[in-house]
């Protein structure tokens, strides 16, 4: 073991010594390559770095990471449910990638602030890319989560809500993320965005969706996101009946307000979640305008007084 941590420590020391590993790896064995990448990333994350180090290396790692979880996806998407319990290793694994990285991601962001979470003028492009990079990667777990019918990590709702709140009093939420569109180009433009997308998987009851109707709801969530709206406590109006109520201090995704508010929760601690935008807009059928497939997918976003369909071609997110 010894000499396994004295060998990742010189691999990490710097991106060239990094980049000397990553050519040299064997990629033969799936479960060797991937352990062994995983143990690299754990030790970057661990280990106290120059944060701009800890950056470089992380981005270093992001294709290489990529590439074997698009492998591991092989071997449990589209399965026969159950699962195996040696597919649902391979997509544990997959997940723990995109966990990590996202904490990965998140501690360069956070190393980066100053007293009261603010982010020097200096460093507003480094923090919004780590941001934006971190909240899409932990987002990325959740919906592995849901694919595996596995409960979410434990403390990756209160880290999404807190990555949030710091965007937002640093006005980081809404700007593009110019940077990273062509790497991520599936993800949503924006912190704010990927932040709502994540909320609105979550509120669409993925445990009751088969893995492609789980991974169409992640699609389109994408496409809503622009249209939903996160409210403060000061922001919420007297009605608040059609909204989704949270906590950003616990580590729970949002409810209908009935549920929270009903439970006790303190109004002065709730924010809220408004997506009446795209629930007016889905009120009716979009018709599937791709001749070759004009199949619908019939998905339920659950609220307790009303449920929106949402229907959309295939077409829209697999173009």
């Amino acid at each position: 073991m010894a000499l396994l941590e004295l060998s990742n420590e010189h691999v990490i020391s710097s991106v060239a010594g990094l980049n000397r590993w990553l050519a040299g790896r064997s990629k033969e064995n799936l479960s060797n390559s991937a352990r062994s990448l995983f143990g690299i990333l754990q030790d970057i994350n661990e280990r106290v770095f120059d944060v701009r180090l800890r950056a470089k290396l992380l981005d270093t790692l992001a294709d290489p990471v990529r590439e074997i979880c698009w492998e591991l996806d092989t071997r449990h998407l589209g399965k026969p449910l159950p699962l195996t319990s040696q597919q649902r290793g391979w997509g544990m694994l997959a997940r723990e990638f995109q966990f990590a990285l996202g904490e990965g991601y998140a501690q360069v962001a956070l190393d980066q602030l100053k007293a009261g979470n603010r982010v020097p003028l200096l460093r507003r492009r480094s923090v919004r890319g780590a941001l934006h990079r971190a909240v899409g990667f932990l987002s990325f777990a959740l919906v592995k989560s849901y694919l595996l019918y596995m409960p979410v990590p434990a403390g990756i709702w209160r880290q999404l809500h807190q990555l949030y709140v710091i965007a937002r009093m640093n006005q980081l939420a809404n700007p593009v993320n110019k940077a990273h569109l062509k790497e991520f180009e599936s993800m949503p433009a924006t912190v704010g965005e990927l932040y709502m997308q994540a909320m609105l998987v979550a509120m669409a009851s993925p445990y009751r969706l088969n893995q492609e109707d789980i991974l169409t709801v992640f699609s389109l969530s994408g496409h809503l996101a622009s249209q939903c709206f996160i409210l403060t406590p000061e922001q919420a109006p007297l009605d608040r009946s059609s909204l989704f109520g949270f906590n950003p201090s616990q580590d729970q995704a949002p409810q209908h307000v009935a549920e929270v508010e009903g439970a006790g929760e303190q109004n002065q601690t709730l924010w809220y979640f408004d997506v009446s935008t795209p629930t007016s807009a889905l009120a009716e059928p979009i018709e599937a305008a791709s001749a070759g497939d004009d199949r619908l997918v019939h998905l339920d976003l659950d609220t307790q007084e009303h449920s929106l369909s949402l229907q959309l071609g295939r077409h829209l997110f697999h173009a």
